[in-house]
């Protein structure tokens, strides 16, 4: 209870400043949204989730056969789960097939030497195919000195080795002069993996499977894979266009978010000074 020797000035102050101290508590922690550009992803997010959209963005100024996109998707989702903690890339797998440019019936075979790869593969594989090494194609010949910047690779291997490698086997099996280990290393994968790492894959593969991979060479498996693989056209596409919508989406809401913070962060109501009762 005020005191009765309280003049009323006083008393309309202390009323105005509780208000005050009110707005304060709840705006005055108000922290808006940075203005500044998203830094960009440090090296160590190559195997990010990520990865599939930088790979896009790498490879955009290189011409892709549309054919081959349900090809590329049957061929990733064959990889066993156990070989990548990320999901592998799709166009660098597309971007593979383009480069290789092999007919229809060797891409189903060796789709369906990936399918006959069991969740034990990976260990396996793991365990004997080199992460860093030089590079021996390029000590074959004399004539062809080693390029400074493919001599060696200080990465570990990401799984779409394994479907380079499956596609060496299939050419290798098929095709009576198969190309060697050093086209496909710096012709298909552009110095991406030495030939070391693609033909340790192509032994891990090969024990894998007992060595056995003739049963694979059969029509009806061959034109089975072949369906899988045009019917993954259409899902791919499909799934393309609902990211689309999602992106632009979120785009709208970032959008919304800008927009509000210009208006909440940039324009804070300013409280009016408080008029004074003199009642004297």
């Amino acid at each position: 209870m005020d005191s009765p020797n309280s003049p009323p000035r006083l008393r309309r102050r202390k009323s105005s400043t509780s208000s005050i101290d009110s707005f304060l508590s709840t705006w005055g922690t108000y922290i808006p949204l940075s203005n500044l550009p998203t830094p960009p992803p440090s090296h160590h997010s190559d195997d990010s989730p990520s990865l599939n959209r930088s790979l896009s963005s790498s490879l955009s100024f290189e011409t892709l056969d549309p054919t081959l996109l349900g090809p590329a998707t049957h061929l990733t989702r064959l990889l066993p789960a156990t070989t990548y903690l990320h999901p592998p890339s799709i166009p660098l797998t597309h971007a593979l097939l383009t480069r290789a440019a092999l007919p229809l019936p060797l891409l189903a075979f060796a789709a369906s030497i990936l399918d006959s790869l069991s969740p034990r593969f990976s260990a396996h594989w793991r365990s004997t195919c080199p992460s860093s090494s030089s590079d021996p194609c390029f000590t074959i010949s004399a004539d062809q000195p080693p390029p400074p910047s493919t001599t060696t690779t200080s990465t570990p291997p990401t799984p779409e080795v394994i479907i380079l490698s499956a596609l060496a086997l299939a050419t290798k099996f098929a095709d009576d002069s198969p190309r060697m280990t050093r086209w496909w290393a710096h012709e298909v994968g552009e110095g991406r993996w030495s030939c070391e790492q693609i033909n340790a894959t192509e032994g891990a593969v090969l024990r894998e499977l007992g060595w056995r991979i003739l049963g694979l060479w059969r029509d009806s498996v061959v034109e089975g894979a072949i369906r899988d693989m045009e019917r993954c056209v259409p899902e791919e596409e499909a799934r393309r266009e609902t990211s689309g919508v999602r992106e632009e989406r979120a785009a709208g809401k970032m959008a919304q978010v800008g927009l509000a913070e210009v208006l909440v962060g940039g324009a804070l109501p300013t409280p009016e000074p408080s008029p004074l009762v003199d009642n004297s």
